[in-house]
Order: C-alpha cells, then structure tokens, then sequence
C-alpha cells in the first residue's frame, strides 16, 4: 500500500518551484506569474532596448527587467532552455536577485530531471543556494533545494533539515509540511511520518476552510490511515 500523493499538495519538481507532485515535472504552480506582456511582445521590447542601450540612450536595467520577465514568461511555459539563456542575460546585466537566481534553479532543475544531465542538476543547487545566501528567509528557494536534494542527489539527511528548519514554528506551512511527511514516509521512517501528519491534521482541522485547505485535509488524513494500517501489519521505524 503507497501513502497518498495528492496532486494538490504534494512534493515538486515540477518546477522545482514550490508546488505539485515530485513526480509531476511539467505542472507549474503555486508561483507568482507576471501579467501583462506576453513572450512576443517582451522579445520585440528586449530588441529595441538593446539597440538603445548600444546607443547609449536607455540604462541597461530596464533590459535586465525585461529579460528577467522574459525568463519568468518562459519559465511558465516550461521553455527550459530559453529560460535559462534569458535568465543568464539578466545576471549579465546587472539583475542580481534571489527571484532570478530560484527561477534559474527551477529550470536547471527541470531540464536536468529531463535530460538526466548532473551538470545541470548541480546548476540548480548553485541557484537555489545563491538566492538563498541573498534572501536567506526565501521560503521557495528553501523549499526547492529540499526536494532537489532528496529526491535527485540523495542527500536526503540535508533536505530534511532543510524543510524541518523550514517549518519550525510556522503552522500555516501546510505545503511544505506535507512534503516533509512524505520525506519521512520515504525514508521509511512511518512512526514518524504518522506522528507528523497526525500533527499537521490537527492543525488543518483548525484552519479557515477553502478549497484547498479541505484537499489538504482529504490527502492528510489518507496519508495517515494509511501509515496507521501499515504500522499495524508490520511496518517499522527504519
């Protein structure tokens, strides 16, 4: 029997940005995503600013935003590659920021999972961590560098501590917290996976009631008659 993955709330890559299923690569989600121009007219924005900066007559600040918009726009279309060359344009230019850098983690994360490509898979980490050193409180990057530590470089001890240190104190994390059950469910540790939920369950109960508060609350209680009725057959605490 397999512990509940709700495709509401549970793990990522999906976008290694903060929401989805880890095994659902290609669902983006619980993301800021920019309104407003779309990927033609930022590309024909980007040309024109670059002739004016040539020139000398526009700051090349104003390019950098706009390829930073750019790479979010392809980045929501799951466009890895030119996402990642548009981010790099924007680090270029002088766009030094932790959104930049987690953007670039999600798509290095991304197109490393599809082609298999550790390089690509250590560029991501490089991001995430980056964004971090810069916002050390970016609950997103903190958040993708667990589940990119966990599930693709097996440094699951680290992404643990990572999404333990996440959560500590912060009840509201409904999102992570299922994650990190599921990191114990995985590491096969079921006491305490059960304990977790039990826990996470009980704080739902309490939360004001929308719909995804009541898919959190659906996939909670599975989640944990499920780790009950493996314990009870027989499941240990590895």
């Amino acid at each position: 029997m397999k512990i509940v993955k709700h495709t509401a709330i549970l793990i990522i890559i999906a976008t290694f940005m903060s929401c989805g299923n880890f095994k659902c690569f290609d669902s983006l989600s619980c993301r800021r995503r920019y309104s407003g121009p779309g990927i033609s007219e930022l590309i024909t924005t980007a040309a024109e600013q670059e002739r004016r900066v040539k020139s000398g007559d526009e700051s090349p600040a104003k390019l950098a935003l706009t390829y930073q918009k750019l790479g979010e726009k392809y980045l929501e279309n799951k466009m890895w590659n030119p996402s990642i060359e548009t981010f790099m344009k924007a680090l270029k230019l002088g766009r030094e920021n932790p959104l930049v850098h987690y953007s670039l983690g999600v798509a290095y994360g991304n197109r490393g999972k599809i082609e298999k490509s550790d390089a690509d898979i250590d560029s991501a980490e490089f991001h995430y961590r980056k964004a971090l050193k810069i916002n050390p409180s970016y609950k997103s990057a903190a958040y993708g560098l667990s589940i990119l530590l966990f599930y693709m470089k097996d440094q699951k001890e680290e992404g643990v501590r990572i999404l333990e240190d996440l959560v500590a104190g912060r009840k509201a994390y409904y999102h992570e917290r299922m994650a990190l059950g599921m990191f114990y469910y995985d590491m096969g540790k079921l006491a305490t996976a059960l304990a977790h939920y039990q826990a996470l369950c009980a704080d739902l109960e309490k939360a004001r009631e929308n719909p995804l508060i009541l898919e959190y609350r659906k996939a909670c209680r599975q989640n944990a008659d499920t780790l009950m009725k493996q314990i009870s057959t027989g499941g240990a605490e590895k």
